[in-house]
């Protein structure tokens, strides 16, 4: 039982480390949209209840979130069409799960995605 337990928060505390370090991480984005118009933030990271989306750029359209757990399941799609979003996430598996922004409108290519943990 002492063994479970360790491990588990040893898991734990690496992904809250690797969500700290790693929170202002840009893994794609285009060259259409200025790098500078094209900025989101995520938080509280690691977050239990509720995640927050704050965009510094949204177009006409709006953007797409879709949020996948680590097996690359789709846990959440939505339309975002405010520059800060609350998403409950309370029922969400505790876990790293990476956050994609995506335009829906096709002259701007905007691709974003983040890193987000569950507590």
């Amino acid at each position: 039982m002492k063994k479970t337990t360790l491990l588990i928060f040893t898991l734990l505390f690496s992904l809250v480390f690797y969500a700290q370090t790693n929170t202002n991480e840009v893994v794609g984005s285009s060259n259409s949209v200025d790098q500078e118009q094209v900025k989101f933030s995520i938080f509280p990271n690691p977050g239990n209840d509720k995640m927050n989306i704050d965009v510094s750029f949204l177009s006409n359209d709006g953007l797409k979130v879709d949020v996948f757990d680590v097996l690359g399941k789709k846990v959440l799609s939505e339309t975002l069409s405010d520059l800060n979003t609350k998403i409950n996430i309370s029922k969400w598996n505790s876990g790293l799960y990476l956050v994609r922004l995506t335009s829906l409108n096709q002259k701007q290519d905007i691709k974003l995605t983040k890193r987000f943990v569950k507590l």
